[in-house]
């Protein structure tokens, strides 16, 4: 797989219709729109096979106004504060994570989320936001021990979260993902490959 941050217009209009499609196969549905200008003020990262195919991506997005507050019903998003005693300035957001079905889990937890945390680790940003409207993904961003900013729910009628990440927070969530998640995910598959060969 390589990785190389997308930069044309006709590039991030491939990563838009990668996400979107991604959510309408997986039977989900995007609540709110990707603007082209939002991916041109960001950094995104585009994930690709051996054949040049766009297979994943994901954006840090690293300006205000954040997408992921927009998540935050506006009662509540006019109260928020940054954490951490950090400025806006400071922080930066992780969103618009996709995968097609052929890019396993297990490259995400191994390959991926650690070069996410990483990048944020060595930039000059002190903390890096997430947010998740769904159980199951909720449950795997928050094994690293981050600060929930909100809970509840989201503007668009989902229950959700928006959490951040310090830079300890960060090293420990690298440590997370790398020696508790994707060993489990590991073996999740291997025992799967292991039923499937015994019919």
């Amino acid at each position: 797989m390589n990785f190389r941050k997308l930069k044309t217009e006709e590039e991030l209009k491939v990563f838009q219709k990668g996400f979107f499609d991604n959510f309408q196969k997986r039977g989900g549905e995007a609540t709110s729109d990707i603007p082209i200008d939002y991916l041109q003020r960001s950094k995104v990262t585009g994930v690709f096979n051996s054949k040049g195919k766009m297979v994943a991506g994901y954006v840090i997005g690293t300006r205000t106004p954040f997408r992921l507050l927009d998540f935050v019903p506006h009662d509540k998003r006019v109260k928020l504060i940054p954490p951490f005693h950090a400025k806006w300035s400071d922080c930066c957001e992780i969103t618009c994570v996709w995968k097609t079905r052929g890019v396993s889990s297990v490259f995400m937890s191994a390959i991926l989320w650690p070069r996410v945390n990483l990048g944020v680790l060595f930039s000059k940003k002190r903390v890096l936001f997430g947010h998740d409207q769904n159980p199951k993904l909720d449950h795997f961003y928050t094994q690293g021990g981050p600060l929930t900013i909100y809970k509840g729910e989201s503007s668009y009628g989902l229950p959700s979260r928006l959490f951040a990440f310090n830079r300890p927070r960060l090293v420990i969530g690298l440590f997370a993902v790398l020696f508790f998640i994707t060993p489990k995910r590991i073996i999740k598959q291997f025992v799967r490959r292991v039923q499937r060969i015994a019919g």
